[in-house]
């Protein structure tokens, strides 16, 4: 049987990206998939190819850093938005299945026309602030309440957002680029529904 050797890579890349893996309840699983991430932790399991290349021994040192995260990392649960009903305000839920943050994909087709897509990847979550810098990006939610304000806080760049409340278009504003300063947009749903749906929509980067 033939060893294979990882390559080494040419460079240690300036940011980390973050992959969420679900594995099997157990600790003889667990311990496989420590193990097996271990090996990437170990210098004989490298091979340098070209001399540019990053040397097995400081691949073999990075991968034991991300091998201690591995140990202490917990599964990203993704915040609700708001709320969907007044019994779950606190909701949260894994990255893969939560069904609040997405994408449409066309912002500029008729309210009717919208589809939304769920993908939290493109967003990013500091506390309870989700911010997204792609054109399209989207916040889908439910609420219980007839009326309400929702206040766009402005980032680095100006945002054209379209706001539908009950698949109609309710608003469309302009945020500045102050990080400090709120636009709110007063809400009115139909008070004979129970519940209303909102979709928040950055149509555009100014």
């Amino acid at each position: 049987m033939v060893r294979r050797l990882f390559l080494t890579p040419p460079n240690l890349p300036g940011q980390t990206q973050c992959r969420s893996l679900e594995i099997p309840s157990s600790q003889a699983w667990l311990g496989i998939f420590n193990q097996a991430l271990l090996t990437l932790a170990q210098a004989y399991n490298y091979e340098q190819v070209n001399e540019t290349d990053l040397s097995p021994e400081t691949v073999a040192a990075y991968c034991y850093q991300v091998y201690e995260a591995w140990l202490e990392s917990t599964c990203v649960k993704i915040p609700t938005p708001f709320w969907d009903d007044v019994t779950d305000t606190d909701d949260e839920f894994p990255t893969e299945i939560q069904p609040w943050y997405g994408y449409v994909t066309d912002p500029d087709l008729p309210a009717g026309e919208l589809t939304f897509v769920e993908r939290a990847a493109i967003w990013t979550f500091t506390g309870l602030l989700a911010v997204s810098a792609t054109p399209a990006a989207a916040i889908a939610f439910n609420t219980t309440a007839p009326s309400f304000v929702l206040a766009m806080r402005g980032d680095s760049f100006g945002e054209v957002i379209r706001v539908l409340l009950d698949g109609e278009d309710a608003a469309t504003v302009t945020t500045s680029g102050d990080p400090d300063e709120l636009v709110e947009i007063p809400l009115f749903g139909d008070p004979d529904l129970t519940t209303h749906d909102v979709l928040v929509i950055l149509k555009e980067l100014l």
